[in-house]
């Protein structure tokens, strides 16, 4: 089991043993590396991962004396915090293995220059504190391979370098209770973000939103790069497109500085289209569902918020985004490219979702060019080249993925098709664990990562889609619910064998509960808030949220019909 402390990007990456057992274990400032792992001995005994019990730390025991180290995340700094309890006399040594990287980096011959706790190299610089310590320098160069016992095939394990500083040494006589901290401190500036906002009350789905709601941070990056970590451990740079999907969930917590610092942060990389990635090398630009991803995400914001002074701010990146959709349809279709969808691994031009997502951008992109006094035909796009014989396919050419189902999400079908592709979906596509990303009658299927995996993302999207159309999407949440900390700590993997905590298998759980589930709705742009929850509400909800300036209480009681009380809303409410 693995845990993650991140703050605004800075983050520790480790097992519950106490252990590193990872290259991409250690300390990070997303992308790049600084610390292999340290360890303490305590007394001759290294405090190792035989020793080890985790209790919302980890506790040791030698001899008579116990340990606990918990680890936080401050700016700039990660503390390890020891806690000794016991009486006698007490040696401490700690070892450090400075490997400064970045992500894409295996073995490299990268040197450093040190002085005591000064650590330096062209990459960066790292300074290392244990109180009341000694230093001993070694200056040792060396390889290891952390991961060479790691179970997950998708982490692609390799021989690392490592440098050792020295020993920090410190000895003290303990009589009951002594704290000890070592601070790794880095030249990397993260900022905190805004603090989540929100309470509710439910019996079903109150525990997977407060995991959720605990996510926020955890995924949060707010320094140079600002935007959405999309998993751990090696997704640690910002992928626009899944920032963008959970972009919501962030809006419907109150994160609002945070979300309006991302889009123009995107916008400013912005070049004809919206990039793919951005680390610290620069943007890569190879992906076509962001583009009309970040139109939904602004509309998203200035709903939730009435800024409507982001629109000149990202003005030119709107044009251009626009027309890159427009110059992108041919015979009313959408074209991307081969690779050109989350579904990275495999060639599916002219893809369902890609059509589906710029339907809904085209709409929402009209309503913000004219409050800009901006006039450009948009194109009047359907779903209907993707209808084959009643049922949705994945591409022109056919194809069953679960991606089928993103034309439900923006509910642009009719409910005998939506009926359809959902008996399809139930046939196909749901196992036990899940929804699979592919159908076994897709000729591409060979039950792998793209091609038949399960993904908890895809019980999110099956969740909302079907509660649109009248069924039974609570489930999929459920379903997820059960997933949590298989594999880290208050999180939910990618899929077997990926990343042990995605941002977009967690986060979505607060769109889907407060727009899918309790209809709530904002457009402060009209002064309105809508309300319109869906029948499987079937047991009360209280929900407490920040909508534009105003702190609103809705409480949804069932008892042979539904009741809806709002208060703290300055505008008007449509329920």
């Amino acid at each position: 089991m693995f845990y993650v402390v991140n703050n605004s990007g800075l983050y520790v990456f480790r097992h519950t043993n106490g252990s590193f057992p990872s290259k991409w274990a250690g300390i990070w400032a997303l992308d790049k590396k600084y610390v292999d792992y340290w360890a303490y001995k305590v007394n001759g005994v290294w405090l190792s991962p035989d020793l080890c019990a985790w209790s919302n730390g980890h506790n040791y025991k030698v001899g008579d004396i116990t340990v606990r180290e918990t680890v936080h995340v401050r700016q700039g700094k990660v503390i390890s915090s020891l806690t000794f309890e016991g009486n006698g006399d007490v040696s401490l040594d700690l070892e450090v293995g400075v490997n400064m990287r970045y992500r894409d980096e295996d073995l490299h011959g990268r040197k450093y220059s040190f002085d005591k706790g000064k650590i330096v190299s062209d990459l960066g610089k790292l300074t290392v504190k244990l109180m009341g310590s000694s230093f001993k320098p070694l200056g040792l160069y060396s390889t290891h391979n952390p991961g060479s016992n790691i179970p997950f095939a998708l982490w692609y394990e390799q021989e690392q370098s490592k440098f050792v500083p020295g020993i920090w040494h410190t000895e003290f006589k303990l009589k009951g209770k002594k704290k000890l901290n070592t601070y790794f401190i880095v030249d990397f500036k993260n900022k905190n973000v805004e603090e989540p906002f929100g309470e509710f009350r439910n019996r079903e789905l109150s525990s997977l939103m407060k995991i959720a709601f605990s996510g926020l941070k955890t995924f949060a990056a707010n320094n140079h790069l600002k935007g959405v970590i999309a998993g751990y451990p090696y997704f640690n740079e910002i992928w626009v497109r899944d920032t963008l999907i959970v972009l919501p969930a962030y809006l419907y917590a109150g994160m609002f500085d945070y979300v309006r610092e991302i889009l123009v942060f995107v916008s400013n990389y912005t070049k004809d289209r919206v990039p793919t990635v951005i680390n610290s090398k620069g943007a890569k630009y190879y992906s076509d569902d962001v583009n009309p991803l970040w139109i939904i995400g602004l509309d998203y914001y200035i709903r939730h918020t009435r800024d409507l002074s982001i629109l000149n701010d990202v003005k030119d990146s709107l044009l251009s985004v626009v027309k890159y959709g427009i110059n992108s349809i041919k015979d009313g279709v959408v074209h991307n490219s081969d690779y050109g969808t989350w579904m990275d691994s495999i060639p599916r031009p002219n893809a369902v979702e890609v059509q589906s997502l710029w339907i809904e951008a085209f709409k929402l992109a009209a309503r913000m060019l004219r409050m800009l006094d901006i006039d450009i035909d948009l194109p009047n796009l359907n779903i209907n080249p993707f209808i084959k014989k009643g049922i949705i396919v994945d591409r022109l050419d056919g194809g069953l993925t679960a991606n089928i189902l993103v034309p439900l999400f923006f509910k642009q079908v009719s409910h005998k098709v939506a009926s359809r592709v959902i008996d399809l979906v139930e046939q196909e596509l749901v196992t036990p664990s899940g929804v699979r990303t592919m159908g076994k009658s897709d000729r591409l299927f060979k039950g792998g990562y793209h091609t038949g995996a399960v993904w908890p993302l895809l019980n999110n999207l099956a969740a909302a889609a079907y509660i649109n159309y009248d069924r039974d999407g609570v489930k999929f949440l459920t379903l997820n619910r059960s997933l949590v900390g298989k594999y880290c700590i208050n999180s939910i993997h990618e899929t077997e064998g990926g990343a042990v905590a995605q941002a977009w298998s967690v986060l979505p759980v607060i769109h889907i509960v407060d727009e899918f589930i309790l209809g709530i709705k904002p457009d402060l742009v009209n002064k309105r808030l809508y309300i319109l929850p869906n029948y499987v509400l079937n047991t009360s909800f209280k929900r407490k949220l920040l909508i534009g300036e105003d702190v609103v209480n809705i409480t949804y009681t069932v008892r042979k019909g539904l009741d809806i009380e709002v208060d703290g809303f300055s505008h008007k409410v449509v329920a």
